[in-house]
């Protein structure tokens, strides 16, 4: 889960409408689940007073509503609390480093310029258009600092594409059923992770889609133990990349390879929930997507046998 934080001067202008555009774009995005969202203030002049008529009347016009919300100080517990805390503009930037430790890798502008502030403007569709655009880069990828990132990974390719092209078959989750020994014996996998129909909705719900490739030589191709062995440095890159888009502020849906293997026994067998789930990656294969089909679209060469194998995982946002 993302735990946001908005603050701007009073709390009832620009960091609740923030906040709860935000929301609403989650709620719209089928994403609500993932984040954590609140705003507050740098001072203590609006404390306890409602979202500024003005402010609310502007969320109405676009069906957002701010519901009874009320004005609160940013504190040190926040700091610790959430992950990005997002100001307005540099009078805010000032007076938050007096409130709270200098962290530039979680206090950070909204923008690249202060968002209009309609307490002195008066104009709050103009402060809206602003707010909207930072929201929206906040549930996007900016995938040029991505690309940068990925570019010093020891990754065989990596392709950007819709998840619309990804290929979904029932036939694949026969083969889990019938042909993998870790079927029934992981959430990682069948039946656990759902239906095939299930898999492909939550799937769905993202616009776009990330594969990774990695590709590594083994002794013995045949030699199960030792092929699985490099499965672990695939897995460490995967969570790499994730951390990748988490410090985006996105929070990105996982497919990785063959099951899950954090708890040597997974709780499934016991009926019990999943211990690790924000660690634990669905197989790829679990979600009943044929692969290679995709792979061919995207132009690159699935390499298995002479003693080469190749990973991969998908990652939707």
């Amino acid at each position: 889960m993302i735990k946001i934080l908005f603050v701007c001067h009073g709390n009832i202008c620009r960091s609740p409408m923030a906040e709860y555009i935000l929301k609403d774009m989650a709620v719209r995005a089928g994403v609500a689940d993932r984040f954590e969202i609140d705003s507050a203030a740098v001072s203590r002049e609006e404390i306890g007073n409602p979202v500024y008529p003005a402010a609310r009347r502007e969320l109405g016009r676009h069906d957002v509503f701010c519901g009874d919300h009320t004005a609160r100080q940013v504190t040190a517990a926040d700091l610790r609390h959430f992950d990005r805390i997002y100001y307005m503009d540099s009078s805010n930037a000032r007076l938050l480093r007096r409130l709270l430790p200098d962290d530039p890798e979680k206090i950070r502008p909204l923008l690249d310029r202060d968002v209009a502030d309609p307490w002195y403007t008066g104009d709050f569709g103009k402060t809206w258009d602003d707010l909207v655009e930072g929201c929206t880069q906040i549930m996007e990828m900016n995938q040029e600092i991505l690309e940068k990132k990925l570019a010093e990974l020891p990754l065989y390719c990596y392709r950007f594409f819709d998840p619309q092209e990804l290929e979904f078959s029932q036939r694949v989750r026969w083969i889990c059923e019938h042909e993998c020994p870790m079927y029934g014996k992981s959430w990682a996998c069948p039946p656990g992770v759902g239906s095939v129909e299930t898999c492909q909705e939550k799937c769905m719900r993202h616009k776009n889609c990330l594969m990774i490739a990695t590709v590594t030589e083994v002794p013995d191709i045949a030699d199960i133990t030792q092929t699985l062995a490099t499965r672990t440095d695939h897995e460490d890159i995967t969570n790499q990349v994730g951390g990748f888009f988490r410090e985006q502020g996105v929070e990105p849906y996982i497919l990785s390879t063959e099951s899950c293997a954090i708890c040597p026994r997974c709780a499934i067998e016991d009926g019990l929930p999943c211990r690790h789930p924000e660690r634990m990656h669905p197989c790829v294969e679990s979600q009943g997507i044929n692969i290679i089909p995709t792979l061919e679209r995207c132009g690159i060469e699935f390499q298995y046998g002479d003693n080469v194998v190749t990973w991969i995982s998908l990652l939707l946002f």
